[in-house]
């Protein structure tokens, strides 16, 4: 069971979701109308929700007014909203208001947005942040369909996680409709001064006004990287796939909303140098959003998958060495990682346990690196090929399912070989079950990364490189060579490593990244 939730859905669930959503910029809350549709699997006197920061105002079931009771406010998990109900009941519905308190809407003020002139609202749902605006089951374990009907008092552009449907001339509202069942972390909303520019005919990019043409320019490549997704692992099967670059307040690098994944700007690298995010991103939309962890303690499911993809069309994209070179600086970071978690070694598991802790304590390099190095693992003892059959099948069998480790697992050695059935085993048991990495985990080589580690070397004796020596390095070389020489640089160093690596022009904000943390420390 999900210990993130404080719903009853293993008794009664969400079937089917429609949202009628007021967005209020004066006020900075939306009104809302969430009507479940659902199932009641044991005959439950009860429908219970998850609710944080909400403010009830009616609730009805099946057109009858319904007296509700909201539990006590439990640390991380918010509030249950429990509402009585019969065995034959099918439609309960709430009305509600946001509040200061719905840590999952970010509403920008027009001064935090890229043209000034008018705000923005978008929402973050992930991990259990979709209760903070609409009260809902909110755990991966269940999954529903949903529709939506949006309006807002500045007649700004909203976009949803969601197909939008056509509006006459005289329609106020815009609205959206999912086919596919999601988890509700998966619902997302965006409404500000957002214009669209298509790459093709199944993508697109949106964004303010003054950003659209460098967004379209940096992201002009989507159209192909899907075509190579789906190449390797089956249809992408969520229609179109767009992307939206927020401005620079949105905190992650990219969010796999369906259908329109969120951005942030400091990808616009000027060169396409750090598309590898939109890849990570796309390959959820089949890791994550179509086969997805039934809860955050599997958060690994979601990742490990998602990297071992990313990884693998960043190779047909770019090429072996360097997809080798992202797994290599993957590698030394999930080495800090494990030397920042040193006291904390169940944390260094796959298989998480965050009872009474926040899920996003369980968001760490863990989930992904040491997630798609299991991967890399078991590719390397079945063979490619034999993987990559593998994934497809998984993929099919738990299509707009969840699950959790232990199907996996099962689920896994049903489809390896006897002969190759022991070493998976053991594999599974050492990177699932125990912290850290094991004994026998083998360092990823990167023949970029060779030259990188000559030149570090060359500095420790106080031999710098040249312009000339580096004009050819990708961006991941400079990184490395930053973060290798972290120690032994000196303040006189830097005038000349600006001028070899031209790092005050810099339009990447990895190197810039990389760059001014070598300054400062």
């Amino acid at each position: 069971m999900d210990q993130h939730t404080l719903s009853n859905y293993a008794d009664v669930c969400t079937k089917h979701l429609k949202l009628r959503l007021d967005i209020n910029f004066d006020s900075s809350i939306i009104t809302g109308t969430a009507t479940h549709l659902i199932e009641n699997n044991s005959e439950a006197s009860e429908f219970i929700l998850d609710t944080n920061g909400l403010h009830i105002t009616s609730v009805w079931v099946d057109d009858i007014e319904q007296e509700y009771t909201i539990g006590q406010t439990v640390k991380h998990l918010g509030n249950s909203l429990s509402i009585p109900i019969s065995s034959k009941s099918e439609q309960v519905e709430i009305h509600y208001q946001t509040t200061g308190e719905s840590a999952g809407l970010q509403w920008l003020q027009t001064n935090q947005t890229q043209g000034k002139k008018l705000p923005m609202l978008f929402s973050q749902s992930q991990a259990i942040l979709a209760r903070t605006w609409i009260p809902c089951q909110d755990t991966p374990s269940i999954k529903h369909t949903w529709e939506a009907s949006a309006i807002n008092n500045l007649g700004l552009n909203i976009l949803m996680s969601a197909k939008k449907l056509e509006t006459s001339i005289d329609e106020v509202a815009s609205r959206f409709e999912m086919q596919h069942p999601v988890p509700s972390y998966l619902i997302s909303l965006c409404c500000g001064n957002l214009v669209h520019a298509s790459v093709s005919e199944q993508c697109g990019i949106y964004a303010e006004p003054e950003l659209i043409e460098k967004a379209k320019s940096e992201f002009s490549a989507i159209d192909k990287m899907l075509k190579s997704a789906e190449a390797l692992y089956g249809d992408y099967r969520w229609d179109t796939f767009d992307v939206l670059v927020l401005p620079p307040s949105f905190p992650f690098g990219g969010m796999e909303n369906p259908m329109v994944t969120f951005l942030t700007p400091t990808l616009i690298a000027g060169d396409q140098s750090l598309t590898n995010v939109v890849a990570h991103e796309l390959a959820h939309s089949w890791s994550g959003n179509m086969v997805t962890c039934a809860t955050w303690n599997d958060f690994w499911l979601n990742e490990g998958f998602t990297v071992y993809f990313e990884r693998r069309l960043i190779e047909q994209l770019e090429g072996k060495e360097a997809a080798e070179l992202h797994s290599y600086l993957a590698y030394e970071e999930l080495l800090e990682e494990l030397e920042q978690l040193k006291n904390k070694p169940k944390d260094t598991k796959l298989l998480l346990d965050l009872k009474d802790r926040d899920p996003d304590d369980g968001m760490t390099l863990i989930a992904y690196e040491k997630g798609y190095f299991m991967l890399k693992t078991i590719e390397e003892q079945i063979g490619r090929i034999a993987l990559d059959q593998f994934i497809v099948e998984y993929f099919r069998h738990f299509a707009f399912k969840s699950l959790n480790t232990r199907e996996f697992v099962t689920f896994i050695k049903s489809k390896m070989p006897k002969e190759q059935l022991e070493a998976i085993t053991t594999i599974l048991d050492e990177w699932i079950y125990k912290p850290g990495l094991p004994a026998s985990f083998p360092k990823p080589i990167s023949k970029l990364n060779e030259d990188v580690n000559r030149k570090i070397v060359a500095f420790s004796k106080g031999d710098l490189p040249s312009h000339y020596d580096v004009k050819n390095w990708n961006w991941l070389q400079t990184i490395l060579f930053l973060n290798g020489i972290t120690e032994k640089a000196s303040i006189e160093d830097m005038p000349t490593l600006q001028s070899i690596f031209n790092l005050s022009k810099t339009e990447n904000a990895e190197i810039e990244f990389a760059w001014l943390r070598l300054v400062v420390l």
